[in-house]
């Protein structure tokens, strides 16, 4: 519920049914909503430390571990997709917290070396295609034991685990592309 509100705050301009993930640390949220109410609310034991610690037992994952990890994801997510779906569906993805915005800052630094592109995070849209090179990237620098550049410190031993639950969130889904919030839960608070 706060989460929702705080993207409602954020976002005054969302129009129609909207699907909003959360991927914490501890767990992923998804909800699907309007701007008067809640149609689903869902709390999923996927979040990106919990999964790492879980998943990765050493410094550097194995091929194994990675392929487990998107398995049980997938496993997860694939009954709440249909309940999801039987409960009106949705017309746009919203994705909040600080994996969702790691994966875009990532995104705009390959860009910006790329093509010179500067965005904001608010309203930053990643496509399906960006996520996948994105997990990609990750999943080789890991396997390498490399530290992950524009990834913070304290998150770059959990963006893989995070970076898998959105990749396989948005196929289980079906959707092509997801729209960052930088608000969630605080600005739900206040």
């Amino acid at each position: 519920r706060l989460i929702y509100l705080g993207v409602l705050w954020a976002m005054p301009s969302l129009k129609g049914r909207f699907a909003i993930i959360d991927i914490g640390g501890g767990s992923t949220e998804i909800i699907v909503a309007d701007r008067h109410r809640t149609y689903f609310t869902e709390s999923y034991k996927l979040g990106a430390a919990r999964l790492t610690t879980r998943f990765f037992k050493k410094e550097k994952p194995t091929s194994q571990e990675i392929r487990e990890l998107h398995d049980e994801v997938r496993g997860m997510l694939r009954p709440a997709a249909a309940r999801l779906s039987e409960s009106g569906g949705f017309n746009q993805l919203i994705g909040t917290s600080g994996t969702v915005q790691a994966l875009a800052k990532l995104h705009r630094a390959s860009l910006k070396k790329n093509e010179g592109g500067q965005q904001e995070l608010d309203g930053y849209i990643l496509n399906i295609e960006a996520v996948e090179n994105i997990v990609d990237y990750l999943e080789e620098a890991s396997l390498a034991g490399d530290r992950i550049k524009d990834v913070s410190t304290d998150r770059n031993r959990t963006v893989l685990s995070g970076a898998i639950v959105l990749l396989e969130t948005m196929r289980s889904l079906n959707v092509q592309q997801i729209m960052v919030c930088t608000s969630a839960l605080r600005e739900g608070v206040v």
